[in-house]
């Protein structure tokens, strides 16, 4: 069985017969799960402690600025990174974090702000999003 190294993770070894590797860089905060049978397709676990804090400070948006609308804003760059690294979308993202990541990152803990519904469905996370990548995942 020969294995597929990832250039930019030298400690991501996929078996050779992984049908779905990245195309391209895995944020640091995305960790690879290849164990779980329950996710064929592939299954990202992503530590909130280290991915919202990295995804807020690039949007320029300070701890006590932090509401519903940027929390979502952060979970669709999340999906959106994922999505360009990967070149596709069919996989499955899992947050979990330390025990104390739910009372700090839920969103029953934060202000509304412009709302949820703003960031995901108004297209406020894909115009943020393309505003400092420069581009939108196919």
């Amino acid at each position: 069985m020969t294995e597929i190294i990832i250039p930019d993770k030298p400690e991501l070894v996929l078996p050779s017969n992984y049908p779905h590797p990245p195309k391209r860089e895995v944020p640091e905060w995305a960790k690879l799960d290849l164990k779980n049978p329950n996710f064929p397709a592939g299954c990202f676990l992503v530590d909130p402690d280290e991915a919202y804090p990295a995804l807020l400070g690039e949007l320029g948006i300070e701890p006590e600025e932090v509401d519903k609308y940027w929390l979502e804003v952060v979970y669709q760059f999340v999906k959106l990174d994922l999505q360009f690294a990967m070149g596709r979308n069919n996989f499955t993202i899992v947050i979990r974090g330390s025990r104390d990541y739910k009372k700090k990152w839920a969103l029953k803990q934060h202000p509304d702000g412009k709302g949820i519904v703003a960031a995901a469905q108004g297209g406020g996370a894909r115009a943020h999003y393309k505003r400092l990548r420069g581009f939108l995942p196919a």
